[in-house]
Order: C-alpha cells, then structure tokens, then sequence
C-alpha cells in the first residue's frame, strides 16, 4: 500500500480535494448570495409599497384597521429577512400578504 501512496499521489489527491472544495464552495456561496440578493429586493419592494400605502391612507380612519395589519406583516417580514432561515418562498408569501392588504385598503375605501 505504501508503494502505491507515492508523493505524486497524494500531491495529485489533495489538488483533487482542492478542487472539490472550491467547487462545493462556489456552489455554497452563490446559492446563499443569490438568496439574499433576492430577500434584499423583497423586502426593498415591500417597504417601497407599505410607504405608498401609509402615505395615501395614513390619515383615514377607516383604515386603521387595515394599517394594524400591514404593520404586523411588515414586523414579520423584517423579522424573518433578519433571520437567515427563513428561506425565499416565505418572504414572497409575506409580501403576497401585504399587497393583499393594500388591495383591501383601495377596495375598502373606493
């Protein structure tokens, strides 16, 4: 076996390793990158629209209802793009949330 195990071979099996490492670490880090880079444009998008609405409908009292819930999703959804478990999908389902919330407020008050 030690005959086998040349210098040559295990130079060539840690390049090897080397390079299976790089791999999965590339693989690792533009997957994860990619995500965040996603949550970050949701939660731009997200705080972008909730702006709009407590802009237009701060002041109405018949939307104060609708403002507590927007509020609550909004909370749940900084808290989760703080938390990085919480995994792209639930992000959307936050911001699906929240427009429907803004769609409520503008058929509510039309």
């Amino acid at each position: 076996m030690t005959e086998i195990l040349t210098a040559e071979v295990i130079q060539a099996l840690l390049g090897l390793a080397t390079v299976v490492a790089t791999g999965a670490f590339a693989w690792y880090r533009a997957k994860y990158t990619e995500a965040a880079e996603q949550g970050d444009l949701i939660m731009s998008s997200a705080r972008k629209v909730w702006e709009l609405i407590k802009a237009v409908y701060g002041s109405n009292e018949k939307a104060s209802l609708y403002l507590t819930q927007g509020e609550a999703i909004m909370s749940s959804l900084e808290a989760g793009w703080a938390d990085s478990r919480t995994k792209t999908p639930e992000m959307e389902e936050y911001y699906q949330q929240l427009l429907a919330v803004a769609t409520e407020i503008g058929n509510a008050l039309a």
